[in-house]
């Protein structure tokens, strides 16, 4: 189950200027105030045991409510659209609101009763309450056939009770209304009929049944109120389908007038609030929640009533007078056809035996009812397994053994009874002969009775002589009252006259008032006629007039003919011409289009070309540059060689040049001593 959301006080945005709203549902305020939505707040939850548990804050939510009361309970299948309907009755078209939770998945969303109280403009409340769905595989076994106990609490409390299906409705739906009402009528006589001294809890009827309206959601008809007067006609007496008429019987007794039929489109459709606003009308057309006294309930008498429905539907059994859901389709066909015959037959049996004069043993026959039910469902209660027989529920078998067992004390209780007046009757004939022995000492005792006779006719009479007296004093004293009321009614003759002289006095002069203003009315309404028939027959004789300076429309008519006719004849001469120019536009834009469409044929082809011209030439510089790049290396690695060559002959031929150069260097300098030292400058050295 997803999060419930946090429920909280809604405060609706102000009506714009100069709007009056929509039927005044726009004027929302929070709750510390004026008008305002209420909750929503969880009510009823399910309690273990089958039992129903009221929530606190929903409990004081309701008591916040301000009389008149309309209350709205929405019951119907699960997920279609409860919730959401309960949000566009409570909170409008406010898409900021908070309300009721809802959900887009499979799983049941809501759980028990919600409830959320919307305070009307013109005063009064609206409570509404969003009830668990019914037919869902993983919801609440309490409500998986039917509605429930929470079914007969919307019915209980509610002023109209808002059924919402998906889609359509089908048979399904008319059943379990029919369900519902039967039901509640079941509980109502069951009340009625409980003896005085019982301590037991009754539902109370409430002061008035339920306005019924039906919700389809999403709906793929066209539906109305005549669909609805056909679905849930009343049948007549001659007319009684079997399966249907029951159900539509119940729905025609246990609800106010003639059921509703309401059809609201998707949220997002134009209509969807015109649709709800129809809607929420119809809901507080049914009459407000009521007391017994006649005055208007308020929301501490709601909350009162709710408590006092749960504590009874709380105290009953499940399986008790007042039925809460349909039975089974398959227990009931088990019931039916194996079940009930074999409490038939076993009964049967127990009666025989007891008339032929055998006492019988009821232990003995429920035994035999054990071991019958043992071997139709194969040994097991639960008949599992093929061929284990008839899957019997041990609860069902349970009701009715004890259903055949209260049948046979029964039995065995008449049959004692009718022992007993038998032996009655034997013991009447041994009576009589005691009686006539009897009657001789009753006669002796007669004279003592005529005694005892007279004595009792002189104390009656002096007891008459003593009311006799009593009688004549109350004729006196009435007497004197019947004087007293002549004076007093004397008295009021003359007020009762007087007071008719005035009165009289007053309607005359009413009257003559009355006369006045009629004559003066009739007056006025005579110069008005007049001065009304005077400009009539100015506006006439004006428009006599203007009829004479009107040109004559019959030397008018030819020219006009023939200048329609000429338009005419332009007009179709410009759809021919613009037909024409149609089609040479036509047939230059399919050139054109032809003419493109080629330039684009012979664009791609040469882009195509281009795309692989210049990929096989790519491919060819390519190529060159790694021929070009290993020549160079070859050419590189050549010049490499030829440079350590050189420089290997430069690097020999310098050294074997050093050699005669020192020689030379050598020689020169002892030339050049040998010169100094015969007083010549030695030549200077030419490296």
């Amino acid at each position: 189950l997803k999060p419930p959301k946090r429920h909280k006080v809604v405060a609706a945005r102000p009506p714009a200027a100069g709007s009056t709203g929509r039927k005044g549902w726009d004027c929302m305020a929070s709750s510390e105030g004026g008008l305002g939505l209420l909750g929503p707040h969880p009510l009823i939850r399910h309690a273990s045991g089958e039992k129903l548990k009221l929530e606190k804050e929903g409990l004081e939510l309701l008591q916040r409510a301000d009389a008149p009361i309309h209350v709205v309970f929405t019951i119907g299948g699960s997920r279609c659209g409860k919730s959401t309907a309960c949000n566009a009755l409570a909170l409008g078209n406010d898409p900021q609101a908070s309300g009721f939770v809802t959900g887009d998945t499979f799983d049941p969303v809501t759980m028990g009763v919600d409830v959320a109280v919307r305070l009307l403009p013109g005063g009064g409340s609206l409570i509404i309450a969003d009830t668990e769905g019914a037919f869902h595989i993983c919801g609440s076994s309490q409500s998986a056939r039917g509605f429930g106990a929470l079914g007969l609490l919307a019915y209980h409390l509610s002023s109209a009770v808002l059924h919402v299906s998906m889609g359509s409705i089908d048979e399904r739906d008319i059943e379990v209304l029919g369900f519902l009402a039967a039901a509640a009528a079941a509980g109502r006589d069951a009340s009625s009929g409980s003896k005085p001294g019982s301590s037991a809890p009754q539902l109370k009827a409430p002061e008035e049944v339920p306005m019924l309206v039906l919700l389809v959601n999403g709906a793929r008809f066209d539906l109305g109120d005549s669909v609805a007067r056909r679905l849930l006609r009343p049948p007549n007496p001659g007319d009684q389908e079997a399966g249907r008429w029951s159900a539509r019987a119940a729905i025609a007794r246990g609800f106010r007038g003639k059921p509703a039929l309401v059809s609201l489109p998707a949220c997002s459709h134009a209509a969807y609030w015109i649709k709800v606003d129809d809607l929420r009308s119809r809901l507080l057309e049914a009459p407000p929640a009521m007391l017994p006294s006649g005055l208007q309930a308020t929301g501490a008498d709601i909350a009162d009533r709710l408590v006092e429905i749960l504590d009874v539907l709380n105290g009953a059994e499940p399986g008790g007078a007042v039925p809460r859901e349909p039975e089974p389709a398959t227990e009931a066909l088990y019931r039916s056809a194996h079940l009930e015959p074999l409490v038939e037959e076993i009964s049967r049996k127990f009666a025989a035996a007891g008339a032929a004069g055998e006492p019988p043993s009821m232990d003995e026959h429920l035994a035999k009812f054990d071991d019958r039910i043992a071997n139709l469902t194969g040994g097991s209660g639960s008949g599992s397994g093929a061929g284990g027989g008839a899957p019997l529920r041990e609860g069902l078998v349970a009701d009715m053994r004890s259903r055949l067992a209260g049948r046979l004390a029964a039995i065995g209780e008449a049959q004692a009874r009718g022992r007993q007046l038998q032996n009655s009757a034997a013991r009447g004939a041994s009576d009589q002969a005691a009686a006539a022995a009897a009657d001789a000492a009753e006669k002796k005792s007669l004279s003592l009775l005529e005694a005892s006779f007279q004595e009792l006719e002189e104390q009656l009479e002096q007891a008459c002589r003593a009311a006799e007296r009593e009688v004549a004093q109350l004729k006196e004293h009435f007497l004197g009252i019947q004087q007293h009321h002549g004076s007093m009614s004397e008295k009021d003759d003359g007020h009762h006259r007087s007071l008719a002289e005035s009165t009289k006095g007053v309607l005359d002069g009413h009257l003559n008032r009355l006369r006045e203003v009629t004559k003066s009315r009739q007056r006025s309404f005579a110069e008005q006629v007049a001065a009304s028939s005077e400009a009539i027959a100015a506006m006439e004789e004006e428009l006599q007039a203007l009829s004479e300076m009107l040109p004559d429309a019959a030397r008018l008519t030819t020219p006009l003919v023939e200048i329609r006719e000429s338009l005419e004849e332009g007009r179709l001469r410009r759809n021919a011409a613009g037909t024409r120019a149609a089609a040479t536009v036509d047939g230059h834009v399919k050139k054109l289009k032809e003419a493109v469409e080629e330039e684009c044929s012979s664009l791609t082809a040469l882009r195509d070309m281009a795309q692989s011209r210049l990929a096989e030439q790519m491919e060819d510089l390519r190529v060159c540059l790694g021929q070009e790049r290993s020549q160079r290396e070859e050419r590189h690695g050549a010049l490499v060689a030829v440079a350590d060559r050189l420089r290997v002959s430069l690097e020999t031929s310098a050294d074997m040049r050093e050699q005669p150069v020192a020689s030379m260097r050598e020689l020169r300098l002892g030339r050049g001593g040998r010169r100094g030292c015969c007083g010549t400058s030695p030549e200077p050295d030419p490296s």
